[in-house]
């Protein structure tokens, strides 16, 4: 599960209409709500071109509902899974990553930001006196916000 590759820890269960009856929860104020299809966890990812053919993705982890309104199948956002915002280099190995912040945040049902901050260094090989040194240098700093639609 990626919950688990991310944050190193068990996923949090989904709670479906389903556990909320076995578990004894009443929601009749729902009654003339929606039907919820279905519910799993969906990975979204901003990719930042920061040139010099460097593409870096932002990503976090969020809980998605499917929801039958009539005819119209729809999906919301639910949740954002806390500490699964991570920050990765897409097409190089020439470079060091360094995450200060990804944080999503739900703005409504139809809508996830994704802000993001950190900074890459430029890696060069040296060789001195037969031996490899890496020498880092050409620090970049990027940041910026994106709005996600399901």
């Amino acid at each position: 599960m990626r919950y688990t590759e991310i944050t190193g820890e068990d996923a949090p269960k989904i709670i479906n209409d389903q556990d909320k009856e076995s578990q004894g929860i009443n929601f009749a104020e729902e009654q003339f709500s929606p039907d919820i299809i279905e519910s799993y966890e969906a990975e979204y990812a901003a990719i930042i071109d920061l040139g010099e053919e460097i593409f870096v993705q932002a990503g976090v982890l969020v809980q998605v509902q499917e929801v039958r309104d009539g005819e119209t199948i729809r999906k919301e956002f639910r949740k954002v899974y806390e500490n699964t915002g991570y920050l990765s280099a897409q097409n190089s190995n020439s470079i060091e990553l360094v995450k200060n912040y990804v944080v999503g945040t739900l703005q409504h049902s139809s809508q996830l930001q994704i802000s993001f901050n950190g900074y890459t260094e430029h890696k060069v090989n040296e060789d001195e006196s037969g031996g490899q040194h890496q020498k880092v240098e050409d620090s970049k700093h990027f940041s910026g916000s994106g709005f996600i639609h399901p």
